[in-house]
Order: C-alpha cells, then sequence, then structure tokens
C-alpha cells in the first residue's frame, strides 16, 4: 500500500497546502507564458518543494490548462499531465543530486538538454538536493544555468541553500518555501482522514501537528500509521499507541502540577512517562515550549498560540496564566533549560527534572538542603554589633579599613536622616538588598534569602536563621559592615543588623519530609 504523502500528493495548485506566494507568482508567469528558465526552490523538509517542481513541469506541457480567474491549472486529462503524473513522461527528468553528485552526471545531463523535446513544449530538469552536488558538477552546470536552449527548464530543489554556489543562485528565480502552522496541517489531515472514511478527534489530530514541527510529509506520515491500526474511529488513548509518549497532555498535567505546588504529582507524572519509554531531553523541550507559551499569554500574547492547541487545551494555558507570575515563569523556564542540558549525562536522565520540580514547589526545602553541603570556614567568634557614631545626628558609621582580599561595600555619602522603621518595611526591602548583592557576594546572598526578620529594637534590626554558621557568616565584620551600609542606603536610615541562629521548626522540617518522600526516600 503506497504511504498517505504518495497517494495524496496534490495534483493542482489549488490543492497544495498554503505557500500561496509561491503558488500566485508560478501561476501568473503559466498564465502570462512569461516562464523562467530556471527556479531554485528552498526550505525545510517535506513542505511541498519537489510536488510544486512537478506541478509546475507538468503545468508548462500541458495541453487544455484551465486559465480561470483564480488562476493556471493544468487540466489533468491530456496525456502529457498524465504521463507526467505516472512518472513516464519522457521530457520531464527528476535527478536525485544526492547520488549523481560528480561531474560525469551533469555532463550527461548537459548533453541532452541540446536536444529538442520528445513530446511537450519544453524539457523540464528537476533536480533534488541540489546542494549535494560537487563543485565540478556546479561548475559544468553554470553555463547551461546562464544560456540554456530556450525549450528548458530547470528547477533546483534544495534544503540547504547556504551550500549552494551564489553564482548558481543568481542564475535562479529563488522561492522560498515556509513550514507549516499548525492549523494549516490539521486542516490537510482532516481531508485525508474524511476521504479514507476514519474519524479522528481533533485533539489527535493537533498532537500529530506538533510533533511533525510544520513538516507536512511527516505529519501524513504519523497519520498513516494511525491508520494502521484499523480502527474506524480514533482517540487520543488509541493515538498513544503511536504517537511518541511526550504528547501535550502528560506535559500539561505536568505543568498543572507544578502550578498547585503539588510536587509529588507532577514527578509522578514525569516518571511514568519515563517507565513507558519517554524520551526525557525531548519531554523538557515540549515543557519549555508549553511554559514559553504561559509566559507570552501571561504578557497578553496567547493569539500567537490559537492555531497551535485545539479548544480545550488552550482554555487549560490560559488557566495557567492566573497560576503563574511572570518572575516564576522565566525561573521555571531557566531551571528546565538548565535540566535539559544536564538530562543526557545524568545517570538517572530525570533527576535534573525532578529536582527542578522541587525547587520550583518547594524552594526553601531545597535552599536548606542544599547549603548542608556548605564546607565550613574556619570557625570566627560572632562580631557583636559595632555602636553607631554620632547616633540622633543622622551620621553613618565609618567603614572597617579595607582589607586587599576582601570586597568591602562603599557606605553611602549622603548623609541619612535618623527614623523608625517597622519589621513590614524591612521584609519589603529585602529583596533589594538581595539583588544588590548578587553580583558581589554570590555566597552571602544565597545565606541572606534564608533570613527571616523578627524585631527591630530602634536602629537595630534582628534576623534568625535556622543555622548557626549562616548567623556567624553575616555577624562577621566585612559582611556585617557590607550589609549595614547597603541597607541604611535602601532604608533610607542608619540601620545595624544583628544575627541570631534558633533551630529549624517543625515546619521546615516538615518541608524536608516532603522532599524526602517526593524522591521515595524517608524522612530522617
Amino acid at each position: 500500500m503506497p504511504t498517505l504523502y504518495r497517494t495524496y500528493r496534490p495534483q493542482t495548485f489549488a490543492e497544495v497546502t498554503a505557500q500561496e506566494h509561491v503558488k500566485k507568482t508560478l501561476q501568473n508567469q503559466l498564465k502570462t507564458g512569461k516562464v523562467a528558465h530556471a527556479y531554485l526552490f528552498t526550505g525545510p523538509r517535506g513542505i511541498g518543494k519537489t510536488t510544486v517542481a512537478r506541478l509546475l513541469a507538468k503545468s508548462v506541457n500541458c495541453e487544455k490548462p484551465d486559465k480561470s480567474k483564480k488562476g493556471f491549472e493544468p487540466c489533468n486529462e491530456c496525456s502529457m499531465c498524465k504521463e507526467t503524473t505516472g512518472g513516464s513522461a519522457l521530457d520531464v527528468f527528476e535527478i536525485d543530486a544526492a547520488s549523481h553528485t560528480g561531474v560525469d552526471n551533469v555532463r550527461e545531463l548537459i548533453d541532452g538538454v541540446r536536444f529538442a523535446p520528445n513530446k511537450g513544449k519544453f524539457k523540464v530538469y528537476i533536480v533534488d538536493e541540489v546542494h549535494m552536488l560537487s563543485t565540478a558538477a556546479f561548475n559544468a552546470l553554470l553555463k547551461t544555468l546562464e544560456e540554456p536552449p530556450a525549450h528548458a527548464i530547470f528547477i533546483l530543489a534544495t534544503t540547504e541553500i547556504h551550500k549552494v554556489p551564489a553564482t548558481v543562485v543568481s542564475r535562479c528565480q529563488r522561492f522560498d518555501f515556509r513550514r507549516f502552522t499548525p492549523a494549516e496541517i490539521v486542516s490537510r489531515l482532516k481531508d485525508i482522514a474524511k476521504a479514507e472514511e476514519v474519524k479522528i478527534d481533533e485533539d489527535v489530530l493537533y498532537e500529530i501537528a506538533r510533533h511533525s514541527e510544520g513538516c507536512e510529509r511527516d505529519a501524513e506520515s504519523l497519520l498513516g500509521q494511525l491508520f494502521a491500526l484499523g480502527e474506524k474511529e480514533i482517540k487520543l488513548d488509541e493515538a498513544s499507541l503511536v504517537l511518541p509518549v511526550a504528547y501535550t497532555e502528560t506535559v500539561l498535567k505536568f505543568v498543572e502540577g507544578l502550578a498547585k505546588n503539588d510536587a509529588a504529582a507532577a514527578i509522578r507524572i514525569l516518571n511514568e512517562g519515563v517507565e513507558q519509554g519517554m524520551d526525557v531531553p525531548s519531554f523538557l523541550d515540549n515543557v519549555v515550549s508549553l511554559l514559553r507559551t504561559v509566559l507570552f499569554a501571561k504578557l497578553g500574547g496567547l493569539e500567537r498560540f490559537q492555531e497551535a492547541y485545539e479548544a480545550g487545551a488552550l482554555k487549560r494555558v490560559g488557566s495557567l496564566t492566573e497560576t503563574w507570575s511572570v518572575n516564576a515563569l522565566t525561573n521555571a523556564i531557566e531551571l528546565f533549560l538548565a535540566a535539559r542540558r544536564s538530562a543526557k549525562n545524568d545517570a538517572i536522565p530525570q533527576l535534573s527534572a525532578e529536582l527542578a520540580a522541587m525547587k520550583i514547589c518547594h524552594p526553601e526545602a531545597v535552599t536548606v538542603s542544599s547549603e548542608k553541603k556548605i564546607p565550613p570556614s574556619t570557625p570566627t567568634a560572632p562580631t557583636p554589633p559595632a555602636p553607631l557614631q554620632g547616633e540622633g545626628r543622622g551620621e553613618v558609621r565609618k567603614p572597617t579599613p579595607p582589607v586587599k582580599s576582601e570586597i568591602i561595600i562603599e557606605p553611602p555619602k549622603v548623609t541619612l536622616p535618623t527614623r523608625s522603621i517597622s519589621v513590614e518595611e524591612v521584609r519589603s526591602k529585602w529583596n533589594e538588598l538581595c539583588q544588590r548583592l548578587e553580583d558581589k557576594n554570590p555566597s552571602l546572598l544565597l545565606i541572606l534569602k534564608n533570613a527571616d526578620i523578627t524585631k527591630i529594637t530602634g536602629n537595630q534590626i534582628e534576623v534568625q536563621f535556622a543555622f548557626a554558621l549562616h548567623a556567624e557568616t553575616v555577624n562577621r565584620g566585612k559582611n556585617k559592615n557590607n550589609i549595614d551600609n547597603l541597607l541604611s542606603d535602601i532604608l533610607g536610615t542608619p540601620v545595624s543588623v544583628m544575627a541570631t541562629h534558633v533551630p529549624p521548626t517543625a515546619e521546615a522540617d516538615e518541608a524536608m519530609s516532603m522532599l524526602s518522600e517526593a524522591f521515595g526516600g524517608q524522612a530522617a
């Protein structure tokens, strides 16, 4: 049984999916009789280059063409049309440059160009994958392309235009074919399914369109595999037997689990897919693509993706915008891009994705877990808070003299007035403090992200940490000076930070238990 893309190959320009810019130009040339002597069709595989080349070859030799207002169409009834469609036309030559790369093959072609057509008006030479020709073969072809006989037409097709010499490109009329949108592919697949009398759910057709990545031939091949199931009605459950495992429904459920902060559910969905043979890097590519779609939808650009999803899935994508912030989406995309890079090298391919899911749902638990691995530095006694000089006169404490190996952040150059501050105000400005330290002291930044501002006495801010090492690090001379100076500048009043150690609460222990259970272990 022939494949679908051969059985349903378009026989008129009207049947060709999309590529309107190409069809309209060629039909106008055919209608006016101003056909070029050489064409160059370029674009990705499986999008109709060879099909249009054959249509053009058939049209120029058609004996009874239809020259209606809608355009020029071959009749498909005359002997020339039938012979061209059947591949037996003596005046149409198809050459695969991938297997005929040598100069001798081109010279043989050139020798035949000189002779008049056997039956039609033109001799048409279709050279597929023309970029595969050798340099000598291209040189041999150049002269003929520049001054071919009036009865010869060359149609060159390539997927890699950058490999075709500029001297060849300049002698041809170039047409760039584009990939098909999901909606265009779905429309084409619906016509084929109707002709085959098979009922297929629309979400299955959209799934095929996404997997084909704009290539109509790939889409029709996947549809042919579904037809091979022998079912007269195909739903997503039946389609999953043929389509790759990482389909949209799995990715949507995974991201929806993350949106609900349900790391256990997301990781379970991920591992179920892996057990069914899902390719983890491919799955992560789909996750990043979906998160990107949600991000654009959040920014008001969902209409760009309406053709990529069927109505039900599009509604779910829209609902995700209500639970994800822009910052959360960008952070998630970065985490899964990093997981994608390491997935191929990990002994457990899904481990990086599992960790990314845990960081998204329980950032505080993962941070506590990872910071246990920080090697302790030489113990140093906590430095008591230095008294503020000139308190009440609005003067800032003088910084500790800098050491060559230490980075000391200069204090504000302006005199700050003393005023009262609240815990809520300090908490609202804490992220700004962390952002200023991001490039200057990343290790201190990680510690400060776990700080808990508990109380303020005068202008002294007390912050608590779950680990004694963190409190000691914050209270060290240079670190404390940097924090005090930056926070004074942010708050607009001189302040002093005092770090204290408070053991982890039951809530932190619960987060650690969730982290352990999600990965199949037991909490300590």
